[in-house]
């Protein structure tokens, strides 16, 4: 599946995730990989669904709350997106994430009160500081969701491996996207989507791996 998802071949990876979800129903990876693939192709319901699962058999990984916070977050499920952001690094970086991502959604005055509440929790966030002194400058428009998708999703600032594998294949895997607002990672490969030029562009500070 996750070969299939680099090329953008999303039908026959999705076959891939069908079929080892009937071997390895129980299986947090292949439910997160698999939902991670459908937020991909902006199909946030089935998305949600499979982020759900994985979050539910493996409550503690910070990574399967990363990834449901980024699909309620694209459904418009703002608390939920929060309160899965918050497990997984905690109330500040939740709140400038998900600031991050209204963002990127054309969203301003919600973007700016959640970076003013990430403030609030943790007044020395310099790159959260710099975003909001800019937001009032950028006019980002609503991109489409396969546009979104591309959008590099922010992450706590925890260590991220690979949701089908341990850290000697982390970045070659689909199941999690790592790059944060306030940590700099690497992103997976997608294929036919360009990263869209958005407001959220002008407010993400320069990081530091």
């Amino acid at each position: 599946g996750a070969a299939f998802d680099r090329l953008g071949r999303f039908a026959q990876a999705e076959a891939h995730y069908r079929a080892a979800l009937k071997l390895h129903p129980d299986d947090p990876k292949v439910w997160n990989d698999s939902g991670y693939s459908y937020y991909l192709q902006g199909r946030w319901i089935d998305a949600e669904r499979n982020l759900k699962m994985a979050a539910t058999l493996d409550p503690e990984n910070p990574r399967y709350q990363t990834n449901l916070g980024l699909a309620l977050a694209a459904e418009g499920k703002t608390d939920g997106a929060l309160a899965a952001l918050s497990k997984a690094g905690g109330p500040a970086a939740a709140h400038a994430n998900l600031g991050y991502l209204l963002a990127a959604l054309g969203k301003t005055e919600e973007a700016r009160k959640h970076y003013q509440d990430a403030l609030k929790l943790q007044p020395d966030l310099a790159p959260v500081r710099q975003a909001l002194a800019t937001l009032d400058n950028t006019r980002p428009p609503m991109p489409p969701a396969r546009q979104l998708a591309a959008t590099p999703p922010p992450v706590p600032p925890v260590q991220q491996v690979s949701a089908t594998s341990r850290q000697s294949k982390a970045n070659s895997d689909p199941g999690v996207r790592r790059s944060s607002f306030l940590q700099r990672s690497t992103d997976r490969p997608n294929p036919e989507r360009r990263r869209p030029s958005t407001g959220a562009d002008a407010t993400r500070p320069t990081e530091t791996p």
